[in-house]
């Protein structure tokens, strides 16, 4: 089956992507961010050979949104410490699929408490 999935993938994969499990460490936007805002994640090679099995598993287009989630992960996490300084009572910042009025990733922001109307039109 391995072989079927890395068969698939090879035929259906944009020039874009990682080509191997190692390029994901050089690739990925995402750790990338990480690194460079200095949080330190674990890091196995059984978790990156894992991952990129699971990646060449996925449909092109899955494909594309995993990494546009990585993508805006990325900024996200470059915005994390202004935002903590900013916004009040900042808990978490991730992505989402937004379904309406189409669907479409964006950046999800979780407060511990509503921001007032003057706290919402400084953020803007």
């Amino acid at each position: 089956m391995a072989e079927n999935a890395e068969g698939a993938y090879t035929d259906e994969r944009e020039p874009w992507e990682p080509r191997q499990a190692e390029d994901w460490l050089q690739a990925d936007p995402f750790l990338r961010a990480l690194s460079a805002a200095e949080y330190s994640i674990p890091s196995t090679e059984a978790a990156v050979f894992s991952f990129h099995a699971a990646w060449m598993r996925m449909p092109p287009v899955l494909r594309a949104q995993v990494w546009r989630e990585r993508e805006i992960a990325a900024t996200l996490t470059g915005l994390l410490q202004y935002w903590r300084r900013s916004i009040p009572g900042l808990y978490s910042v991730g992505v989402g699929l937004r379904s309406t009025p189409e669907p479409r990733l964006s950046a999800v922001v979780t407060l511990e408490h509503p921001l007032t109307a003057g706290e919402w039109r400084e953020l803007r």
